[in-house]
Parts: structure tokens; sequence; C-alpha cells
């Protein structure tokens, strides 16, 4: 077998071409004319008598052709074997020439995973990062979601109030009560006076009582546009909200005996959750960094793909969830294209820089990693998860994970990071600015 292979037009495509000689091709093409002989039948011949040189006369060009389009596969397969590229797409036959006696030539065009160009992290770069801060208001937030988890709640009959419970169904309808179709949602608990239904709305919905259906709208941040809905209500109840005191400590599963414990664990699991969202943000802003700073460029096959697959587990979720799982695939595409090429770009240099760096895991880093995924699981289901992660499938993707923080970690190491802390009634103060700057630019327009 004779190959020759060439770069394309881009620096990740491939034009292998290819020849194998007569010798080497003339047994299987013996036995697709043999399987075809088999079958034949021609007047005057018993089925499978009559002589190969009379078909081979009137079939001649069938027969070749359907062994080529037959045996392609497998000898692009072969092909690849011999030669140091790994394709990331099927490839596109572009010529393909065989005839009996001669060799067996065919050119494929295919694309490969592209090299990076990444920039010399190793002289040091600067990432601005911003970490939070939790603050006792919000505990005192966990502390409100607490006690309506574990509030009594009571029917009542005299019609809703501000801070009363209502089970709704809601059907969104055109300005002129016309419903929308396909915009309705069932058994819906709202709260009066909270959120959207505050304000005009709460004033809508107050003395509402079972059966009635009130009519609320507003504007959602992305539009321009007001929406209505009718809100059937179906039933009001009220809470009674259990005090803030050691007796409620005790209630909840948590390793608390005391009010004041139980604040200091909130306080502890709020930061550790913010830690936890301040370290992926902080691995955003390197995986920016590296995007932005290096050099390489993305097979759209690869894009197709990775969209693909996106798509695949969406609808996959949605049917586990009990939604429809059709989505409009284009719009989908278009929407999460550039974070499609974001993430592969990521991936491609992350790739890279483990191969260059030799980053590599011990059987010890795999079975640790194994045990602190079991021990995430109660006791009784542990066994079985460690029973799952014994499969090599999933043991690839872990290797894939420790070896993505490896990667990570040997960056990190280079980078200088220049934090600044910020408590969460900043960050909220400063988005509330935001909004308000955003909002008087509009009037403005």
């Amino acid at each position: 077998m004779k190959i020759d292979v060439k770069e394309g037009e881009k620096s990740y495509q491939r034009v292998m071409e290819v020849e194998i000689p007569w010798e080497e091709v003339a047994d299987d093409y013996e036995e697709t004319v043999e399987e075809f002989c088999e079958d034949f039948e021609m007047p005057g011949f018993r089925k499978g008598k009559v002589p190969r040189e009379v078909i081979k006369r009137k079939y001649g060009e069938q027969l070749e052709y359907q062994f080529a389009s037959d045996s392609i596969d497998d000898y692009y397969r072969n092909a690849l074997d011999q030669i140091d590229e790994d394709p990331v797409n099927r490839a596109t036959i572009e010529s393909l020439e065989f005839s009996e006696g001669q060799p067996f030539r065919f050119t494929a065009r295919f694309e490969v995973e592209p090299e990076a160009s990444i920039f010399n992290y190793k002289q040091g770069f600067t990432i601005e990062h911003t970490t939070h801060e939790a603050t006792p208001a919000d505990v005192d937030d966990a502390l409100d979601d607490l006690r309506e988890r574990h509030a009594d709640v009571e029917e009542v009959e005299e019609g809703a109030g501000e801070g009363h419970l209502l089970l709704v169904d809601m059907q969104q309808v055109e300005p002129d009560g016309t419903p929308v179709i396909g915009q309705k949602v069932e058994d819906r608990y709202i709260k009066a006076g909270e959120g959207v239904f505050g304000g005009e709305n709460l004033e809508r919905l107050k003395g509402a009582t079972k059966g009635e259906t009130r009519r609320v709208s507003f504007q959602p941040e992305d539009s321009d546009e007001t929406e209505y809905y009718d809100v059937s209500v179906k039933k009001v109840e009220e809470q009674t909200l259990p005090e803030l005191n050691d007796d409620f400590a005790k209630e909840l599963d948590v390793d608390a005996e005391t009010y004041d414990e139980l604040r200091d664990e909130l306080q502890s699991r709020i930061q550790s959750h913010l830690d936890e969202d301040d370290q992926s943000n902080l691995q955003r802003q390197i995986a920016q960094k590296f995007v932005a700073n290096s050099e390489v460029e993305v097979p759209e096959s690869m894009i197709d793909n990775y969209l693909d697959m996106l798509i695949e587990d969406v609808k996959r979720q949605r049917s586990q969830g009990g939604q429809e799982p059709e989505i409009d695939e284009k719009a989908f595409k278009e929407n999460y294209r550039s974070d499609a090429i974001f993430n592969l770009k990521w991936q491609l240099i992350r790739k890279q820089i483990i191969e260059e760096e030799e980053l590599e895991i011990t059987d010890e880093e795999m079975e640790e990693k194994i045990e602190d995924i079991v021990e995430q699981y109660p006791e009784e289901k542990r066994d079985a998860v460690r029973n799952l992660y014994n499969n090599p499938q999933y043991q690839d993707r872990i290797r894939e994970d420790i070896l993505a923080d490896k990667a990570m970690e040997h960056v990190k190491s280079f980078a200088d990071i220049k934090e600044t802390r910020k408590t969460t009634a900043e960050v909220r103060q400063e988005h509330e600015a935001r909004q308000a700057a955003e909002s008087a630019i509009e009037e403005v327009k």
C-alpha cells in the first residue's frame, strides 16, 4: 500500500492519496465475484453455474463498482492505521479508481485536531479576580427560606392577602384575553406580594378566592413587551412561620444545637458555596486568558459534532424531566455556537499542554478520586457506585477530569492573581447601580 498525505488549505486539513497494488486486492475482488456468481441466474444455465467469463464480460463494470463501494471503508481504515493521523470527521472520498487487474486508488480528505500556538504563559500572566464574602444578611435570607420550608400551612377561605401562598394555573393571554396556545403552567405556587406579584399585581390578587381568575401583567427583563396572564386560583394558604430559637435549630438536620450555632453553620455553608463559585470563576478567567492570547482554528466538523452532542444531552434531560424533547436545532446551534468554539479552543489548548508537559496520573490518584466520588453517596449506595466506576468508560472520564485539574494547576502556578475581596452586599449594590444606569440610558433613548 502506497500512501501520500499532504496538508490541505487549512493546517488541520489532510489530503491522503492511497494506491493499493492489484496483488493486494485480487483475493478480495475474487471473493466479491464469487459471491455474485453463486446467486446469478441466466437462461440455459443452472443457478450459480454461469461461467465467470460470461458474467465478467457482461457485468464486469458493475462488479468493479460494487467491489470499490463495499471495500473503500476497509481500505481507508487500513491506510489510517499506517499513518500518524487521527481524523475528527468522516472523510470525503474525492476520487476512487478501480478496475480488474489494476491498482485500487482513492483520495480521501479529512480533518484532524489543530495544533494551538499557545502564548508564552511561563513568563507569567496577570488575572484580576474577585472573591466574595458572605454577610449576616445572607444568613438571614437562608433562615427565611428554612422557616418557609418548615412553616405550618393552613387553607384560608376569606381571600388572598399579602404574604399568602396561592396554588394557581397560569395561562398567558393576548391583550384582548385570547389564550396563547402552549403557554400554560399548571399547579404553580406563587406568593402574593413577592417579586413580580407585588405592586399592582398584588392589588389585582387581593381578595381572590378558590375558583376565581384574576389577570396580572409584567414585563420580562429581556423584553420591551408586556405579558398578560390569567391566574386561576385553586387554593389560598396562609403560612405560620416557626420562631427562630434553639428548638428550631434542633429540628433541622444540621450539626447545631442552638440558634447561634445554626447561624454559624449556615454562614460556613454559604461561604463554602461562594468559595467554590469563586474557584470556578477563576478557572474560567484563566481559560479565557489562554483562548484570547493563543491561536487555534477549530474545524467546522468539531463545532458541528460538539453542538450535536449538546443537543442530544438537552433532549435527554428534557425527556427525563417529562418535557417535550424536541427543540429548534437551527436556533439552538446559532445561540450556542460561540460557546462551543470557546470550549473547544480551551479543550485543544489544555490537551496540548497536557501532552507537552507530559502530565500523567497514578493508580493511587485514580483510586483516591473514585473514593471521593463514592463518599458523596449514602452508605447503602456506595458499593454499587464503586462497582460502577470500575467500568473503563467511567474511568476514562475520571482520568480526563484529573488531567484537566492538573493542567489547570500547572498553568495557575504561572499566574499573578490580583485578588479583590467583596461582600455579597457590595455586589448587590453594584448590580442595582448598573440596572439603574441602564434604565436611565433607555429613558434617554
